[in-house]
């Protein structure tokens, strides 16, 4: 595994800029060095670095946006991984990331907080403008330190179901749809339970009743909206199952928090961002294959 030169004069300014941490972060990161097999990483220069954290940035909201659309019941470790380099966790509080580890440096650099601080921010308050019921920020009485609360949605259906258990299955169905849209700014979730319903969005727009156990179709194109049965519109190739990709991410998270895989994927080359990256913009079983393959061959 290649080394960070740390006592490279490039390396030097980006740590005074950013703190060690971050800098030795960035260095492993950077596309250049990805894929490195040299013994000593390439050290990027600060406006290197400042362009690429640019362009990360930019699509960071986007990433988290579809994993929530994908799955509106993230764990706090899912949204925190794609999160990674927009807030820190210290002593068990997340904040936004400045140039140092957590909190704010009252010598934060003017550098510093152009490239790192204030383009994280912009990226949480647009999350908790965005989903308020998720993400939510503590200013404290210093400027740069800022506390992020993450409160995955995890209990809808059940407090729904606990209110009335006495109405028809498809009516509780369609109440726990309504209310996770609802709480999703208008986004469909792309695979819910309600009590032992279980259903998927499919290429249509519309819902799958599926059984959770053995994944077989009930009945396909239910509009939860009014309750009533669309005729299957025909599209050429072979649609993304979305509960496959739901089981794939949940599987790889769970990887990650008991057995560490990230470190042993980024040992080999493979950063977990572009994993989560390919598979929330997966369009086709043919994608969701090859995620599953690459990570097949990497572990085995």
């Amino acid at each position: 595994m290649s080394c960070v030169n740390k006592s490279d004069r490039g390396y030097k300014v980006l740590a005074n800029i950013y703190g060690d941490n971050l800098a030795e972060a960035f260095v492993r990161a950077y596309p250049i060095n990805k894929k490195s097999n040299v013994d000593n990483y390439y050290i990027p220069t600060a406006t290197e670095v400042k362009d690429w954290l640019t362009e990360q940035k930019n699509d960071i909201f986007k990433k988290v946006r579809r994993g929530l659309e994908i799955n509106p019941y993230l764990s706090e470790d899912g949204l925190k991984s794609m999160l990674k380099g927009v807030i820190s966790k210290h002593n068990g509080t997340y904040f936004v990331t400045t140039g140092w580890l957590y909190g704010g440096s009252s010598a934060l650099t003017a550098e510093t907080f152009n490239t790192v601080f204030k383009p994280n921010l912009a990226i949480m308050e647009k999350l908790e403008s965005t989903f308020p019921d998720i993400f939510s920020l503590r200013r404290t009485k210093n400027p740069n330190t800022v506390i992020v609360n993450i409160n995955p949605i995890v209990n809808i259906q059940e407090e729904l179901e606990e209110e009335d258990d006495t109405r028809p299955p498809l009516a509780q169905s369609m109440d726990v749809y309504k209310s996770l849209v609802e709480k999703n700014k208008g986004l469909k979730p792309s695979v819910f339970m309600a009590g032992n319903f279980k259903w998927a969005l499919n290429k249509n727009n519309l819902y799958n009743l599926i059984d959770a156990d053995t994944n077989l179709t009930f009945m396909r194109n239910v509009d939860l909206e009014s309750g009533t049965i669309v005729p299957e519109i025909e599209m050429p190739g072979e649609p993304l199952d979305e509960a496959k990709r739901d089981r794939l991410f949940r599987y790889i998270m769970k990887m990650i928090k008991e057995q560490g895989i990230d470190n042993y994927l980024a040992e080999k080359g493979i950063d977990t961002a572009d994993i989560y990256e390919d598979l929330l913009y997966a369009e086709t079983q043919e994608d969701l294959n090859k995620i599953t393959e690459t990570l097949l061959n990497t572990l085995c």
